[in-house]
């Protein structure tokens, strides 16, 4: 068996590189961006009123009982309107441009209403309740960097930036094959000794959260009709994720049909729990990820290695995150042990808190858990304050 390390290492070099595509924005969601994007302009465009009020030329000297005359009405999507009278004011609406003339707003609430205008209530100070043009971003500055995940706020970003198509990374076609005699559809009612199938639809949700599109497949426990899968899938789609038929159990036949059908073998088993049976391997220009069948190890797997691997092929390998370990854990098994638990900022610093589990077929317990704890396989004792990696789901 290899280590979790060694693993890693392996499935980065497999890497590959899809050719761009141009989607439209509103089509972008989870996509990461092939290039910079630049302002077209100052953001505000304009010095931008930020509450509804009046505006007004200041005057540090100027009378507690000064009556600011009503000049008009500046809208929002209007052209700024030019203040006649220093002492005057114009009512300003939230989004208007600053008026011409004006350079702070009184907001409505810190104002008396008389019958020609406005008498403030309270001390002023220039600048008041103003977006100044370019506070933002100045033309032509990077807005969004290549190789961004884009997400609902960068679509708003892109839209107020006028781009209604953008160049984002392809990504590859992946099928989802899931194996098991025992496996019966969802809608199904399933037999005493049968489960319905869960794997897959996770797998699904989890590349669509990162912008892939999968289609799914079920495998009987036939080896000549995996085969015939394989082959046909193999042909058709750049990745393919199985679930099930890893382990050594007289069933399962993954490893050796997919040897048989050309795949060549990267690794089997790695050190860790759960998953260790995990899978993989490529061809030229496929790559396969053999997970276990158990809901967590399957789970866990894809998370630690295809999306290691979907990083490497965007090149944005992140710097790892740790967390401090709230609780002692005991693992006697010289093996890396991921955890399931909940982690969370506390006065400041993150802290990750275990969830225990009846092991690795057990998906209901782990429903609370928002990250993975990687245990190195180095000791027994994990203390309570120590730090640890941790991977976010």
């Amino acid at each position: 068996m290899i280590s979790v390390e060694e693993a890693l290492s392996l499935v980065s070099k497999t890497k590959r590189v899809y050719p761009t595509i141009e989607v439209p924005v509103e089509n972008s969601l989870h996509c990461i961006t092939a290039h910079d994007v630049f302002t077209d302009r100052d953001y505000p465009p304009f010095d931008r009123v930020t509450m509804d009020g009046i505006a007004i030329c200041y005057q540090e000297n100027r009378e507690k009982d000064h009556v600011f005359k009503l000049e008009g009405i500046q809208q929002a999507g209007q052209p700024a309107l030019q203040l006649s009278n220093k002492n005057g004011c114009l009512e300003a609406m939230t989004g208007a441009p600053l008026p011409i003339g004006c350079d702070t707003i009184i907001r409505f609430e810190d104002l008396e209403k008389v019958e020609n205008g406005y008498i403030v209530n309270i001390d002023i100070s220039k600048g008041n309740n103003i977006h100044p043009r370019g506070a933002d971003a100045k033309a032509q500055t990077k807005a969004i960097e290549k190789g961004t995940k884009i997400s609902a706020l960068t679509i708003g970003v892109l839209a107020s930036l006028g781009i209604s198509n953008i160049e984002v990374l392809g990504h590859p076609k992946v099928a989802i094959l899931s194996t098991g005699d025992e496996l019966v559809d969802i809608n199904q009612v399933p037999l005493p000794h049968q489960i319905r199938t869960s794997n897959s639809l996770v797998l699904n949700t989890l590349l669509h959260s990162i912008g892939i599109k999968a289609s799914l497949y079920h495998v009987c426990d036939d080896p000549q009709f995996l085969i015939k899968m394989l082959h046909e899938t193999l042909k058709d789609f750049d990745v393919i994720l199985i679930t099930g038929g890893v382990s050594a159990g007289k069933f399962d036949y993954v490893p050796d049909a997919l040897t048989s059908v050309g795949v060549e073998k990267i690794f089997h088993k790695i050190n860790q729990r759960p998953g260790k049976p995990f899978w993989f391997g490529a061809s030229e220009s496929q790559v396969v990820f053999a997970y276990p069948g158990n809901p967590m190890s399957c789970f866990i797997c894809h998370k630690i290695y295809f999306e290691h691997w979907w990083r490497a092929c965007n090149g944005k390998i992140s710097s790892p995150v740790s967390a401090i370990l709230e609780e002692d854990i005991t693992f006697k098994p010289k093996m890396t042990f991921f955890v399931l638990g909940v982690a969370k900022v506390i006065s400041g610093s993150l802290y990750f808190k275990p969830i225990q589990t009846n092991g690795s077929g057990d998906f209901i317990s782990p429903l609370q858990a928002n990250a993975i704890m990687h245990l190195p396989p180095d000791r027994e004792l994990f203390s309570k304050d120590e730090h640890y990696e941790i991977t976010w789901i």
